[in-house]
Protein backbone atom coordinates (compact mmCIF):
# COMPACT_ATOMS: atom_id res chain seq x y z
CA UNK A 1 0.00 0.00 0.00
CA UNK A 2 3.02 2.34 0.70
CA UNK A 3 4.91 2.09 -2.59
CA UNK A 4 1.53 2.67 -4.22
CA UNK A 5 0.78 6.17 -2.79
CA UNK A 6 4.25 6.98 -3.12
CA UNK A 7 4.07 5.81 -6.88
CA UNK A 8 1.07 8.08 -6.98
CA UNK A 9 3.02 11.09 -5.33
CA UNK A 10 5.55 11.32 -7.92
CA UNK A 11 3.64 10.16 -11.10
CA UNK A 12 3.63 13.49 -12.55
CA UNK A 13 0.40 15.28 -12.68
CA UNK A 14 -2.19 15.48 -15.81
CA UNK A 15 -3.00 18.24 -17.34
CA UNK A 16 -4.88 19.81 -20.55
CA UNK A 17 -2.12 19.26 -22.56
CA UNK A 18 -1.81 15.47 -21.69
CA UNK A 19 -6.16 15.51 -22.32
CA UNK A 20 -5.54 16.75 -25.45
CA UNK A 21 -2.77 14.40 -26.72
CA UNK A 22 -4.83 11.75 -25.38
CA UNK A 23 -7.37 12.90 -28.01
CA UNK A 24 -5.51 13.08 -30.56
CA UNK A 25 -3.68 9.66 -30.25
CA UNK A 26 -7.30 8.16 -29.93
CA UNK A 27 -8.28 9.55 -33.42
CA UNK A 28 -5.18 7.95 -35.49
CA UNK A 29 -6.21 4.83 -33.02
CA UNK A 30 -9.21 4.29 -34.86
CA UNK A 31 -7.62 4.81 -38.15
CA UNK A 32 -8.18 1.52 -39.86
CA UNK A 33 -6.76 2.79 -43.37
CA UNK A 34 -5.58 6.17 -44.93
CA UNK A 35 -4.19 7.32 -48.12
CA UNK A 36 -2.38 10.31 -48.14
CA UNK A 37 0.00 13.12 -49.71
CA UNK A 38 2.85 14.82 -48.07
CA UNK A 39 4.86 17.26 -49.20
CA UNK A 40 8.02 17.73 -46.98
CA UNK A 41 11.01 20.36 -46.66
CA UNK A 42 13.72 19.39 -44.24
CA UNK A 43 17.44 21.15 -43.80
CA UNK A 44 20.22 19.56 -42.73
CA UNK A 45 22.89 20.06 -39.90
CA UNK A 46 24.97 21.93 -43.20
CA UNK A 47 22.04 24.25 -44.13
CA UNK A 48 21.57 22.23 -47.01
CA UNK A 49 18.07 22.26 -48.09
CA UNK A 50 16.03 18.97 -49.29
CA UNK A 51 12.03 19.13 -50.63
CA UNK A 52 10.10 16.44 -51.35
CA UNK A 53 6.56 14.55 -51.73
CA UNK A 54 5.07 11.27 -50.90
CA UNK A 55 2.14 9.47 -51.72
CA UNK A 56 1.31 6.68 -48.45
CA UNK A 57 -0.87 4.42 -48.35
CA UNK A 58 -1.41 2.67 -44.43
CA UNK A 59 -3.55 -0.83 -43.12
CA UNK A 60 -3.40 -0.58 -39.62
CA UNK A 61 -2.33 -1.62 -37.65
CA UNK A 62 1.53 -1.38 -39.07
CA UNK A 63 1.32 -1.85 -43.19
CA UNK A 64 2.74 1.29 -45.27
CA UNK A 65 3.34 2.07 -48.75
CA UNK A 66 5.61 4.73 -49.68
CA UNK A 67 6.22 6.07 -53.01
CA UNK A 68 9.06 9.34 -53.01
CA UNK A 69 9.43 12.21 -55.01
CA UNK A 70 12.61 14.17 -55.05
CA UNK A 71 15.03 12.44 -52.87
CA UNK A 72 17.60 12.30 -55.04
CA UNK A 73 19.39 8.96 -55.37
CA UNK A 74 17.40 7.69 -52.48
CA UNK A 75 14.25 5.26 -51.98
CA UNK A 76 11.82 5.29 -54.77
CA UNK A 77 9.59 2.70 -52.93
CA UNK A 78 9.34 1.46 -49.81
CA UNK A 79 6.81 -1.37 -48.51
CA UNK A 80 6.23 -2.16 -44.97
CA UNK A 81 3.82 -5.71 -44.79
CA UNK A 82 4.11 -5.88 -40.96
CA UNK A 83 6.76 -8.75 -41.06
CA UNK A 84 9.35 -7.47 -43.22
CA UNK A 85 10.17 -3.50 -44.76
CA UNK A 86 11.33 -3.17 -48.34
CA UNK A 87 13.55 0.05 -49.78
CA UNK A 88 13.90 0.32 -53.63
CA UNK A 89 15.54 3.16 -54.91
CA UNK A 90 14.92 4.43 -58.74
CA UNK A 91 18.34 2.76 -59.84
CA UNK A 92 17.62 -0.20 -58.55
CA UNK A 93 18.71 -1.12 -55.51
CA UNK A 94 16.66 -2.83 -52.86
CA UNK A 95 17.12 -3.88 -49.06
CA UNK A 96 14.90 -6.25 -46.88
CA UNK A 97 14.68 -5.77 -43.55
CA UNK A 98 12.52 -7.62 -40.72
CA UNK A 99 9.96 -5.03 -39.83
CA UNK A 100 9.89 -3.41 -35.83
CA UNK A 101 8.05 0.07 -35.81
CA UNK A 102 11.23 1.48 -34.71
CA UNK A 103 13.01 0.59 -38.14
CA UNK A 104 9.80 1.73 -40.06
CA UNK A 105 10.25 5.10 -38.21
CA UNK A 106 14.20 5.69 -39.27
CA UNK A 107 13.14 5.13 -42.94
CA UNK A 108 10.59 7.37 -43.00
CA UNK A 109 11.60 10.59 -43.94
CA UNK A 110 8.58 12.44 -43.07
CA UNK A 111 7.65 13.50 -39.26
CA UNK A 112 4.64 12.81 -36.81
CA UNK A 113 1.88 13.80 -39.35
CA UNK A 114 2.85 10.31 -40.40
CA UNK A 115 4.69 8.27 -37.97
CA UNK A 116 1.39 8.99 -35.70
CA UNK A 117 -0.59 6.29 -37.71
CA UNK A 118 1.42 3.24 -37.38
CA UNK A 119 3.24 4.76 -34.00
CA UNK A 120 0.94 7.52 -32.31
CA UNK A 121 1.63 6.13 -28.56
CA UNK A 122 4.86 6.39 -28.67
CA UNK A 123 5.37 10.17 -30.65
CA UNK A 124 2.72 11.70 -29.07
CA UNK A 125 2.66 10.61 -25.39
CA UNK A 126 5.44 12.42 -22.83
CA UNK A 127 5.33 9.30 -21.25
CA UNK A 128 9.05 8.55 -20.05
CA UNK A 129 10.84 6.59 -23.06
CA UNK A 130 8.10 8.16 -25.66
CA UNK A 131 9.12 11.37 -27.70
CA UNK A 132 7.36 14.12 -26.03
CA UNK A 133 9.07 13.37 -22.60
CA UNK A 134 10.41 16.06 -20.94
CA UNK A 135 9.17 18.74 -23.33
CA UNK A 136 7.49 21.54 -22.11
CA UNK A 137 4.14 21.05 -24.34
CA UNK A 138 0.85 23.94 -24.64
CA UNK A 139 -2.15 24.20 -26.78
CA UNK A 140 -2.77 27.75 -29.12
CA UNK A 141 -6.35 27.77 -30.36
CA UNK A 142 -6.74 29.97 -33.61
CA UNK A 143 -3.82 30.00 -35.01
CA UNK A 144 -4.06 30.87 -38.66
CA UNK A 145 -2.71 29.06 -42.34
CA UNK A 146 -4.21 27.97 -45.26
CA UNK A 147 -6.73 30.68 -44.95
CA UNK A 148 -7.81 28.68 -41.72
CA UNK A 149 -8.36 28.60 -37.84
CA UNK A 150 -5.94 25.73 -36.14
CA UNK A 151 -5.05 24.04 -33.01
CA UNK A 152 -1.34 24.04 -33.07
CA UNK A 153 -0.04 21.79 -30.09
CA UNK A 154 3.62 23.45 -29.58
CA UNK A 155 6.37 21.62 -28.35
CA UNK A 156 9.64 22.84 -26.53
CA UNK A 157 12.39 20.73 -25.93
CA UNK A 158 15.09 22.53 -24.41
CA UNK A 159 17.39 19.86 -23.82
CA UNK A 160 17.61 19.48 -27.99
CA UNK A 161 17.12 23.54 -28.78
CA UNK A 162 14.41 22.81 -30.69
CA UNK A 163 10.35 23.98 -31.40
CA UNK A 164 8.20 21.62 -32.70
CA UNK A 165 4.59 22.97 -33.75
CA UNK A 166 1.70 20.69 -34.72
CA UNK A 167 -0.81 22.14 -36.46
CA UNK A 168 -4.41 20.10 -35.78
CA UNK A 169 -7.46 19.99 -37.30
CA UNK A 170 -10.02 21.14 -34.12
CA UNK A 171 -12.83 19.46 -35.74
CA UNK A 172 -10.86 15.88 -36.57
CA UNK A 173 -8.08 15.84 -34.21
CA UNK A 174 -5.54 15.13 -37.24
CA UNK A 175 -2.39 16.64 -37.46
CA UNK A 176 -1.88 18.33 -40.99
CA UNK A 177 1.78 20.24 -40.80
CA UNK A 178 4.73 19.65 -38.45
CA UNK A 179 6.96 22.47 -38.20
CA UNK A 180 10.43 22.05 -36.22
CA UNK A 181 12.72 25.28 -35.68
CA UNK A 182 15.81 25.63 -33.81
CA UNK A 183 15.94 27.95 -30.91
CA UNK A 184 19.04 29.18 -31.45
CA UNK A 185 19.17 29.76 -34.77
CA UNK A 186 15.47 30.03 -35.16
CA UNK A 187 15.53 28.45 -38.71
CA UNK A 188 13.68 25.74 -39.39
CA UNK A 189 14.49 22.54 -40.16
CA UNK A 190 11.85 20.98 -41.26
CA UNK A 191 8.41 21.96 -42.43
CA UNK A 192 5.97 18.93 -43.65
CA UNK A 193 2.31 19.36 -44.50
CA UNK A 194 -0.27 16.97 -45.43
CA UNK A 195 -1.92 18.32 -48.80
CA UNK A 196 -4.44 15.30 -49.34
CA UNK A 197 -6.36 13.08 -46.40
CA UNK A 198 -8.54 10.18 -47.41
CA UNK A 199 -9.18 7.70 -44.16
CA UNK A 200 -12.38 5.96 -46.06
CA UNK A 201 -9.77 4.65 -48.37
CA UNK A 202 -10.50 1.08 -49.30
CA UNK A 203 -7.04 -0.89 -49.81
CA UNK A 204 -6.05 -4.04 -50.12
CA UNK A 205 -3.38 -6.56 -48.40
CA UNK A 206 -1.32 -6.77 -51.95
CA UNK A 207 -0.48 -3.65 -52.26
CA UNK A 208 1.77 -3.92 -49.23
CA UNK A 209 3.61 -7.19 -50.71
CA UNK A 210 7.39 -7.26 -51.20
CA UNK A 211 8.00 -8.61 -54.46
CA UNK A 212 10.47 -11.54 -54.08
CA UNK A 213 13.81 -10.41 -56.00
CA UNK A 214 14.05 -11.39 -59.75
Amino acid sequence: MISVVLASMLARPIDDTDVFLSKVRSTYHAVTSALFYVRFTATDSKGVEGHGEVRYEYLAPNCMRGAFKGLAGGMAVLLCDGHRIGTFASAGKRKVVPFSVESLTALIPTNVETLAFFNGNHVLSRERGCEMFGSELSVLPNQDWHSKHWTVLREINRKDAVQVDYYIDPETNFIWRTVGEDLKTHKKFTDTEIIELNTKAKLNSTRFKIPEKI
